[in-house]
């Protein structure tokens, strides 16, 4: 291993002993193998809570058709139904979405962007919150004096 370089060319002379090390492969191997793991526990862990809140979704539209529809009420008085229906589409989601090979590559990506951001510093986030809320406020007063003054010219061309 040693003398490779990351771009696959043998170290020169001009660069051997004078504080210039070369990159190894094994250097970023290590770091790649390690966070494609986190990625994929965070990938695995959203595709989870997205087949479990698809499951909630299919059991409260079975509750809420069950009480509009009479075929919907006799079908969900079966357990079968009520409870395996939303277990078998939860479960066939996380499964369709965790080895669907574009799925995975599609959530890598979107995680390896979402690592890119950078986020705001605390100060600069209540700096800003401050900001929304005066404006908000400001906006408020000037509807309502407008709303109140419209309200009287209207009152008084009634009268």
């Amino acid at each position: 291993m040693q003398g490779c370089s990351s771009s696959g060319r043998a170290n020169d002379s001009k660069s051997l002993g004078r504080g210039f090390e070369s990159l190894r492969p094994c250097q970023f191997k290590r770091e790649r193998v390690s966070m494609e793991k986190t990625n994929s526990k965070i990938i695995t862990l959203s595709f989870a809570i997205g087949a479990f809140l698809a499951g909630l979704v299919v059991s409260l539209l079975i509750k809420a058709f069950a009480g509009a529809f009479a075929f919907v009420a006799k079908a969900a008085d079966v357990d079968l139904v009520r409870h395996g229906l939303p277990l078998v589409v939860g479960f066939g989601l996380f499964l369709f979405c965790q080895f669907n090979p574009k799925v995975v590559v599609w959530a890598n990506e979107v995680v390896s962007e979402v690592k890119k951001v950078v986020w705001p510093s605390r100060k600069d986030t209540t700096a800003m919150t401050i900001v929304v809320c005066v404006m908000v406020l400001i906006s408020s007063l000037i509807i309502s004096s407008f709303d109140l003054l419209s309200g009287y010219v209207v009152n008084s061309l009634m009268r």
